[in-house]
């Protein structure tokens, strides 16, 4: 029915002021439709904190309200009692009624790109890459009692309140740096952001349009640290850049560049190697989820790039060292042996790359089919045997009778041992004869005490 159905469309408020009636238009579980009214207490709050290791939200105000939203309904619409859209529903307190709503200027924004794009082709949907900016820095919105005990000058305050709209009550602070990013070096945890190129800058929607609007171009950041009033020079960078776009899966395991998300969680460098999913052979090899890896059979790893580069060199059963480090335990590094096992239940390594012009990730073979090879350890089965056949049968009577090139044959889990060329004579006295099965029996008996995986089964074949 709904393909039946035309989207209604929705007009967007321009909020000024708290205390403004709104509604949650949700569906929960079975329900269709349910309706939770309140009223916006705040528009300036700072962004929930969902996860230590997951998704969180920074650099932008959310608005909040006691309508006792459950989970669910994230992503419901909040309108007023018109009908116009204020906000996208995004999340609530566990321990309270308040919930906590996206604003919709930086949406409208994406789409008014989407649709821009669409006007010039014609009103054909095309590939658009909305700019994006960013400095690696995670900001705070603190209020002036706050930024006072962190050094702020009165002079500067009053510059910045007469500035600012009327009724600012705070400014931006810097809360975290990332390693390896445009601002590392350059801003601290506790500098006051005062001017962004000569404009006073107060709000997380005003500094995020002047640095999608800066993408790799220098702007000038006025701050202030204890007191004293420095000027740095940065050089905005692409979002798009340390964003993601492919991952490796092999044997289960899912390895990718990390992500500027989860860098400003961890506070790492972007573009590391980062273990998404162990799966099953780093996760048999004791590989935790969230490692970052840093050396690979003795090779510094610091790009999915050369990961791929070394493994696509070593062979299936070899053991190689691994070394790893944890967001939460990054000053020692952990070391384990990790045997290259490409298990049948799983395809062969494969690297997916997101293709943004048909919204579809693309697999292509991580190793070519000339590296797909068997490692030693599987030739040493081979010829394990010929030393199986002395060692279980220990009669150097019927040993002579085996050739030294045997054929190893794997069928149900049995080991068979088959002669192509000699064989034992049919006129073997009875004698010979019952030793050669209580050998065979002493060896199975001996089979079943080494405590292997699988039952063998020790079998020899007279050939005509």
């Amino acid at each position: 029915m709904r393909r039946f159905l035309l989207p209604l469309r929705l007009l967007l408020l321009d909020l000024k002021s708290e205390l403004l009636e709104m509604i949650v238009l949700r569906r929960l579980y079975c329900l269709q439709v349910s309706i939770l009214s309140g009223i916006l207490a705040r528009l300036d709050r700072n962004a929930p904190t969902y996860k230590t290791d997951g998704y969180n939200d920074f650099n932008t105000f959310y608005l909040q309200a006691a309508s006792g939203t459950k989970p669910g309904s994230s992503g419901s619409p909040v309108v007023d009692k018109k009908g116009r859209a204020v906000a996208l529903n995004a999340g609530s307190s566990s321990s309270s009624s308040s919930a906590f709503y996206l604003p919709l200027e930086r949406v409208v924004r994406a789409l008014r790109h989407l649709q821009k794009c669409r006007d010039t082709h014609a009103n054909k949907w095309e590939t658009v890459s909305v700019p994006r900016g960013t400095l690696q820095v995670k900001f705070r919105h603190k209020g002036f009692d706050k930024t006072r005990r962190l050094g702020l000058r009165s002079e500067t305050e009053q510059m910045v309140r007469h500035a600012s709209p009327l009724g600012e009550i705070g400014m931006l602070v810097v809360d975290s740096v990332v390693p390896g990013g445009p601002a590392y070096g350059q801003l601290e945890p506790g500098d006051m952001l005062v001017c962004v190129d000569g404009e006073v800058t107060t709000r997380f929607l005003r500094l995020e349009t002047l640095l999608d609007d800066s993408v790799d171009q220098n702007i000038g950041l006025q701050i202030e640290r204890g007191g004293i009033s420095l000027t740095v020079n940065l050089v905005v960078q692409d979002l798009h850049t340390i964003t993601p776009n492919h991952f490796l899966e092999v044997s289960g395991a899912v390895i990718h560049p990390l992500s500027y998300q989860q860098a400003t969680n961890f506070s790492i460098q972007c573009g590391l190697v980062y273990v998404a999913e162990p799966g099953y052979m780093l996760q048999r090899s004791g590989v935790p989820y969230h490692a970052i890896i840093k050396k690979f059979s003795g090779v510094e790893i610091s790009q999915l790039e050369e990961l791929i580069s070394v493994f696509s060199k070593l062979s299936r059963g070899a053991r190689v060292p691994l070394e790893y480090i944890r967001h939460n335990d990054r000053h020692r590094a952990k070391s384990v042996i990790v045997c290259i096992d490409r298990h049948e239940w799983y395809d062969a390594p494969k690297i997916y790359t997101r293709d943004d012009s048909s919204g579809l990730w693309i697999a292509r073979p991580a190793i070519q089919p000339k590296f797909l090879q068997l490692s030693c350890c599987s030739s040493d089965v081979e010829q394990r045997p010929k030393i199986q056949s002395f060692s279980l049968f220990g009669e150097s009577t019927l040993a002579k009778h085996m050739h030294q090139s045997t054929k190893l044959e794997l069928t149900n889990g049995d080991v068979r041992i088959e002669d192509n060329n000699r064989h034992i004579s049919k006129e073997a006295h009875s004698k010979e004869e019952y030793d050669a099965k209580t050998a065979k029996n002493r060896g199975i008996f001996l089979l079943r005490k080494l405590s292997l995986p699988t039952v063998l089964l020790v079998k020899l074949e007279k050939s005509n």
